[in-house]
C-alpha cells in the first residue's frame, strides 16, 4: 500500500522481484533536494511517455532565454504567456533536476499559457520552485490544462521548500490544436519555472491471450536482487572527486570540516560504532558493520550505536547507502541523527539492511533501527530490511533537542521498507511519529511490519494515519536482501534514470 499526501503512482519493473519507481534519477545537491519527493510528481521530467512513439513535444524555459539541457532536450526562450512579469532572480542556488540556470529565472502573474500543438494526448508538466518566500502560505494558487486541474491551492514552499524544484504533472487530450493553461492565484502571485508539453502516443490494449491453467504448482516468490537503476534517488553532483576519508576498521569518531564534502570508504568490515561529526556534503556507500556478539546487560547500549550523524554545516546532504549492520551483533540505533543544531539538512538513506538485534526497552532509553533525536530537514528511505527490532522501527522526531526554524516546510518519506519485530525485550510498539511544528510531509511506500503486538500505533496516534503500513512481509521477500553484499562487497544497483 501506497499512501501520499499527494497522488502518485508506481510501477513494477518487469523481471524484478522489487518494484521500482518509473521516474527521473533525482540528484541531490546542497541547499535542498532536486526533484526528491514523489509527492503529485516532483521531479517529474525525463519520466517516460506511455508509448515511445514520435510526437510533438513544446519545451519552454519561462522567463529565460532558452538552452539546450545535458540529456539534449531543447528548451525555447520565454514566450505564450498573456500577462505576468519576470521575477525577481534568486542570488542562491536553486535545486533541481532542471539545473540553476533555467530554475532561477520565473514567471509570475500570469493568467494564461498557450502554444500550438498537432491535436493529441499530451503529458503537462510544470517545474516550479519558491525562490522569494521563506514561509508556508506566502503563495497560493492554482494551474489548470485544457480546463482540467494540475493542481489546486498549491504552496510550492509547504511542498518542498525554498528555492527546490517542484513538478506537476497532468495529461490531456488536446482537439483544437493548441494546449491551453490556466493560472490563477489565491494569495500573491502565480510563477512558474519551465513548461513542458510531451506528446503521448496512445495505443490500443491488445486483447490478452487467455492463459491455461498450470500443470505444475506456483513457485514460492524469491527474493531477487533490485533491478538496475533502481534506487529513487542518486548521491549529490559531484560526489566521485569529493575528498575521500577512510572510516576506521574500529569504528570511532570520523571529524570533518564543516566547508568541505566528504567521500567515505570504508574497510570491509567495521567492528565498531562509528559518529559522523562536522562535513559538508557527505557520501558513504558501502560497508558492514558488526560489533558486540553478547546481550547487553542494561536496556539501551549506546556506545554500540551503528552510525550515529551529529551535527556539520547547517544546509547539506548526508547520503548513505549499501550498510549491513551483521546478524549475530547487538545495537542500541542501527542509525541515528543528532542534529541539534543544523536546519537545512538532507538525509538519504537507500539499500540498508539490519540483521543485527536493535537491543533496548521503553523502560528507559529505547532503541530504533532508524532514530531521528533531533532530525534532518528532509529524511529520505528507499529500501530498509530490519529483522530484529525489539521496541520500534522508527522514532522521527523533528524536533527533539533543537528548535525548528519558524515555517520550516519538511518531508520524510519512508519506501520499500519492511520491519520484523523480535520479543526478546519485551517491547510493544512499533513506529513512532513525533510531528512537531512545521512538520509537512510524510509519505509512507510500501511500509511493512511483522511480529505478534506490534504495530503503527502509539500514544501519538497513528503513524501518521491509518493505512500507511502493512502488517505483512512484502510479497517478494525482503526488500533488501543480503545478497547485495556477496563477497562482503557490496554492489549498487544505480539509480533511476
Amino acid at each position: 500500500m501506497t499512501s501520499y499526501l499527494d497522488s502518485s503512482k508506481s510501477h513494477p519493473v518487469a523481471g524484478s522481484g522489487r518494484p521500482a519507481f518509473a521516474a527521473p534519477r533525482r540528484i541531490l545537491t546542497t541547499g535542498g533536494v532536486a526533484a526528491a519527493l514523489l509527492l503529485g510528481g516532483i521531479g517529474a521530467f525525463g519520466m517516460p511517455a506511455t508509448s515511445q512513439a514520435a510526437v510533438t513535444s513544446v519545451h519552454m524555459d519561462a522567463a529565460g532565454v532558452g538552452l539546450t539541457a545535458a540529456d539534449g532536450t531543447a528548451w525555447s526562450a520565454d514566450s505564450g504567456f498573456t500577462g505576468g512579469r519576470n521575477g525577481t532572480v534568486p542570488t542562491a542556488t536553486v535545486s533541481g533536476a532542471l539545473g540553476n540556470t533555467m530554475l532561477r529565472t520565473n514567471k509570475v502573474g500570469m493568467t494564461a499559457w498557450s502554444a500550438a500543438v498537432p491535436n493529441g494526448t499530451y503529458k503537462v508538466t510544470l517545474a516550479m520552485n519558491e525562490y522569494y518566500w521563506t514561509a508556508a502560505g506566502k503563495r497560493v494558487f492554482s494551474a489548470t490544462a485544457e480546463g482540467t486541474p494540475i493542481f489546486t491551492n498549491l504552496d510550492v514552499f509547504a511542498s518542498a521548500g525554498a528555492r527546490v524544484e517542484l513538478d506537476k504533472s497532468l495529461t490531456v487530450a488536446v482537439t483544437d490544436g493548441r494546449i491551453d493553461i490556466g493560472f490563477s492565484a489565491k494569495t500573491d502571485l502565480a510563477m512558474v519555472s519551465a513548461i513542458s508539453v510531451a506528446g503521448v502516443s496512445v495505443t490500443p490494449t491488445p486483447t490478452p491471450t487467455p492463459t491455461p491453467t498450470p500443470t505444475t504448482p506456483t513457485p514460492t516468490p524469491t527474493t531477487t536482487a533490485p533491478a538496475a537503476g533502481s534506487l529513487s534517488w542518486s548521491p549529490p553532483s559531484g560526489w566521485k572527486s569529493y575528498t575521500k576519508l577512510t572510516v576506521p576498521a574500529g569504528g570511532g569518531t570520523v571529524s570533518m570540516n564543516n566547508s568541505t564534502d566528504y567521500l567515505l570508504v570504508a574497510p570491509t568490515r567495521i567492528t565498531g560504532a562509528v559518529t559522523l561529526s562536522g562535513g559538508r556534503n557527505i557520501v558513504w556507500i558501502g560497508g558492514e558493520i558488526g560489533g558486540r556478539t553478547s546481550v547487553p546487560s542494561g536496556s539501551y547500549d549506546s556506545p554500540n550505536r551503528g552510525i550515529r550523524v551529529s551535527d556539520g554545516a547547517d544546509v547539506r546532504t548526508v547520503y548513505i547507502e549499501g550498510i549491513h549492520f551483521l546478524a549475530g551483533t547487538y545495537l542500541s540505533d542501527a542509525i541515528q541523527f543528532a542534529i541539534r543544531s543544523n536546519n537545512g539538512v538532507t538525509a538519504v538513506l537507500q539499500n540498508i539492511r539490519v540483521d543485527a538485534t536493535n537491543y533496548g526497552t521503553k523502560a528507559t532509553v529505547h532503541a530504533d533501527v532508524i532514530q531521528c533525536w533531533g532530525g534532518p530537514r528532509t529524511l529520505l528511505i528507499d529500501g530498509l530490511t530490519a529483522k530484529h527490532a525489539t521496541y520500534q522501527g522508527f522514532y522521527l522526531d523533528a524536533g527533539d533537542g533543537r528548535t525548528l526554524p519558524s515555517g520550516a516546510g519538511q518531508a520524510w518519506v519512508s519506501r520499500r521498507v519492511n520491519i520484523s519485530g523480535d520479543p526478546l525485550t519485551g517491547g510493544t510498539k512499533y513506529l513512532l511519529a513525533d510531528r512537531q511544528p512545521g512538520f509537512t510531509h510524510m509519505v509512507s511506500d510500501r511500509v511493512y511490519i511483522t511480529g505478534a503486538g506490534y504495530s503503527s500505533t502509539d500514544s501519538f496516534g497513528s503513524w501518521p494515519s491509518a493505512g500507511l503500513t502493512q502488517n505483512a512481509t512484502p510479497p517478494g521477500g525482503d526488500w533488501v536482501p543480503a545478497s547485495l553484499w556477496a563477497g562482503t562487497v557490496y554492489t549498487s544497483p544505480g539509480y533511476v534514470a
